[in-house]
């Protein structure tokens, strides 16, 4: 078991050529290092030729597995490690390459975060490096654009810093964890005023990221253990289910695939090592598919875009009308208040089109889907409706 002393951010330089160094001598200035850091590695922990060789450690013993039930989702995520530029909010797609695709650069630190059943994301932010500042954050999916909601004060009064979020489908609800040096704990948030709200205890110290599948089932990593455990959502108590398989280090996030229920991590190893694993819910057991950027990212957020399988319910707006359904090529929207946004999904809630249309009148081209049956979700003046639409 790693040691466990808590001191968020500080760090030890250390200096050195790679030639008198073994693998197990970096691994272990690491390890003293993570163990008083829940965070981000120091960007000059390791010199370059250190980061090859924990690169070409890990790659012998996570090797890539074939994996072929991957959705065609992308994944939002940012880029927190100083030693590989740029730092920043963009995507990658989860069925790879895992290379991101950079939407804004960012000197935001994020710890973790989701996004909530109406596709908003969130997350819990870091500035300063001596004097830190912890909020919730809106987080614009295109643009990257970051609206800070308000400061948390879990870290300046109780030295609890919060390290992982998740939106529960079952019963719409966000929920989070902190850690510290002695405990775990979970709570429900409200995204709209940040406050938290104490459920309880997991029984473990370092919770490194929380995940909740469609069902409403919580799984948490503690990075001290290396252990996946389950979370009991009304009392906070944690089970553990088994190891993980590797040696993790520092902040990181993990999420359900909403559409195959697939839980993936962004697991990350030091100096830039990293690789995106599949975690077996019922073992523990990370399986490695592939290093994001190439090995050289620290990915603090991670939220895999879509929506979970949904029966098709219809709930009509008031004034807003579509035609021809089915449609051929096009479909008309008119409404008697502005029309915000309009998202077309598949069976399985893989969103295959959004778009934004703020106006009370538009055309919609839905050429490119294919005969069957779909359910659009419309925005209009902030009030959502669904509709079954059927494309011949």
């Amino acid at each position: 078991m790693k040691k466990i002393t808590f001191l968020f951010l500080c760090f030890i330089p250390f200096l050195g050529s790679v030639n008198a160094q073994t693998i197990e001598q970096l691994l272990d200035r690491m390890a003293v290092e993570a163990d008083n850091n829940l965070g981000q590695e120091p960007e000059n922990l390791f010199t370059a030729d250190e980061k090859l060789l924990i690169q070409d450690y890990f790659n012998s013993n996570n090797p890539v597995s074939p994996f072929e039930s991957r959705a065609i989702g992308d994944v939002y995520a940012v880029q927190i490690y100083g030693g590989c530029d740029p730092r920043g909010f963009g995507t990658f797609p989860l069925a790879g390459p895992f290379s991101m695709n950079m939407i804004t650069s960012t000197t935001t630190t994020f710890y973790a975060g989701d996004q909530d059943g109406s596709g908003n994301l969130y997350g819990f932010a870091v500035k300063g490096y001596i004097d830190e500042v912890v909020t919730l954050v809106k987080i614009n999916p295109e643009s990257g654009e970051e609206t800070t909601i308000d400061t948390l004060t879990i870290y300046e009064q109780e030295g609890h810093m919060p390290t992982g979020m998740a939106w529960n489908y079952a019963n719409n609800t966000m929920y989070a964890i902190s850690s510290s040096v002695d405990e775990t704990r979970l709570y429900t948030m409200d995204v709209e005023t940040a406050e938290l709200t104490l459920i309880g205890e997991t029984g473990n110290p370092r919770g490194i990221w929380l995940a909740i599948d469609n069902s409403g089932n919580a799984f948490m990593v503690d990075v001290g253990t290396d252990y996946l455990y389950s979370i009991d959502l009304e009392t906070g108590a944690g089970t553990p289910i088994g190891p993980i398989g590797t040696d993790i280090v520092y902040g990181q996030d993990a999420d359900f695939d909403p559409v195959s229920g697939i839980l993936y991590t962004v697991g990350y190893h030091g100096g830039g090592v990293n690789r995106l694993y599949s975690v077996d819910t019922t073992t523990g057991e990370y399986t490695s598919l592939g290093p994001v950027n190439n090995d050289c990212a620290q990915i603090g957020l991670v939220s895999i875009e879509g929506q979970p399988p949904v029966a098709i319910s219809e709930n009509s707006l008031e004034g807003f009308s579509f035609y021809p359904n089915p449609p051929a090529d096009i479909l008309n929207l008119k409404s008697d208040k502005t029309i915000n946004t309009v998202c077309i999904y598949d069976l399985l809630g893989q969103q295959l089109i959004k778009s934004h249309i703020n106006s009370s009148n538009s055309r919609l081209d839905v050429s490119a889907l294919k005969a069957g049956t779909y359910i659009m979700k419309v925005v209009v003046n902030g009030e959502t409706g669904s509709y079954k639409l059927i494309k011949n």
